[in-house]
């Protein structure tokens, strides 16, 4: 699978997001979209009065080739872009994002609105995230994640919340894992100094995919199933249908499916349906069109509105070349990963024409380094290692091989 389409997966769900008002971001921050492309700048615009009009627009600037350092976020009001939000990504010295500060544009000038802070241990993991709101001209504590690990994957996430200048315990998430997926996650409420079980997700495989995820919640001292996810994949490993079930009356019952369309292993189009009275009846429709260089250009949301597709949403993203390319990459072998997505293992191929150093690191989407996969000289001619992301979350991931003083990066998706 081409890595565009996963990004296709993630704007679709963050345009959805989006249209709820619940986020001002329309996409994700991410490092780079397609070898030798990155994203520049997103136009989001409604369907009013038989025409697309301008409503929202973002703007990606890099800190180097690869990271980004900010995004300004603009809404389209008397005829003209204002300024509504950006925020700035600070990173160490290994790249790693440690400070990122969130911007309201007030009266004329940008004023400060949230800042995350984020703490690593030696391995590079991620094992603290502190969010802080600017109040009466200074920064004040809000709320603060705490990661746990075993040898390979995190295992509790605890949220606490500042109150009266002390950290107070809120929830967690409890992960549980067998030799190569996670298979349950279990969140928990504190009450009255206590764990109090409030819901619990297992998740089943067939060859590493995930084929199924049960949601249950917790009732009258006992794990009650509440809805249910089946995954169905082409041969090719893409997702094909996903169908969702509720629990009702004693028994699962069916309540949404979503029906996924590749061409040459591009997403291409999404159908989103809902069960009522015996047959599926359309809910929402997402198209995707591609450049020539299988960067997604735009996107297109509708609606089905009196037995008919009504428009909803457009999303045009436009992209910029940059120079981070590595030359010593063969041009006929590009860096690529298979399978894609994948769960949890992944095999990376490139292929060097010359003898080099090469540093071939993975990183999430927020550019912290995941893992260091190769850090050694190589002598010219195809090469390949295995990323297992069994101690990893489902998502967006980068790898970046180093040559020298050049970078190419490829974006794989993990599935669980």
């Amino acid at each position: 699978m081409k890595n565009n389409v996963v990004v296709s997966m993630i704007i679709l769900v963050t345009s959805m997001v989006f249209a709820e008002n619940i986020s001002n971001e329309i996409l994700p921050k991410t490092l780079s979209l397609r070898d030798g492309y990155r994203l520049s700048e997103v136009i989001k615009m409604d369907w009013e009065s038989d025409e697309w009009m301008n409503d929202r627009q973002q703007i990606y600037t890099y800190h180097s080739e690869e990271l980004q350092w900010e995004f300004i976020t603009l809404d389209w009001e008397n005829s003209q872009w204002n300024f509504n939000n950006k925020n700035e990504s600070f990173y160490n010295g290994i790249n790693l994002e440690i400070e990122r500060i969130y911007y309201h544009y007030i009266n004329g000038e940008w004023q400060n609105s949230m800042k995350q802070c984020y703490s690593y241990n030696d391995e590079s993991q991620l094992i603290e995230v502190i969010s802080l709101q600017w109040e009466d001209d200074e920064w004040e504590n809000n709320s603060k994640i705490i990661y746990d690990y075993d040898d390979f994957n995190w295992i509790e996430a605890t949220y606490y919340d500042w109150y009266n200048s002390t950290w107070i315990i809120e929830t967690r998430e409890q992960r549980t894992y067998d030799q190569n997926n996670m298979i349950e996650q279990v969140f928990q409420v504190m009450e009255y100094n206590q764990w109090i079980n409030d819901i619990k997700i297992n998740h089943s495989y067939i060859d590493n995919l995930l084929s199924e995820s049960i949601r249950q919640e917790w009732n009258n001292n006992q794990w009650i199933n509440y809805n249910q996810r089946t995954l169905y994949y082409d041969i090719n490993g893409n997702f094909e249908e996903e169908i969702w079930q509720i629990w009702n009356d004693d028994e699962w019952q069916l309540a949404d499916r979503n029906l996924y369309t590749y061409v040459n292993n591009l997403f291409t189009e999404l159908l989103m349906q809902s069960y009522q009275n015996n047959e599926w009846i359309n809910h929402s429709y997402h198209e995707m069109e591609y450049d020539a260089n299988d960067n997604l250009v735009t996107q297109i949301t509708q609606s089905w509105i009196d037995y008919e597709w009504v428009n909803i949403m457009k999303l045009d993203l436009f992209y910029e070349e940059y120079t981070g390319i590595n030359n010593i990459i063969n041009s006929d072998f590009s860096l690529n990963n298979y399978p894609n997505p994948f769960n949890p293992v992944t095999t990376i191929n490139y292929d060097l024409v010359q003898n080099t150093n090469v540093l071939l690191q993975v990183y999430n989407l927020k550019g912290q380094l995941i893992a260091t996969l190769v850090n050694q000289h190589q002598d010219a001619g195809q090469h390949s290692v295995s990323w297992n992301a069994v101690n990893q979350s489902s998502g967006i991931y980068f790898y970046q091989l180093h040559t020298g003083t050049q970078t190419t990066t490829g974006k794989c998706l993990l599935l669980k």
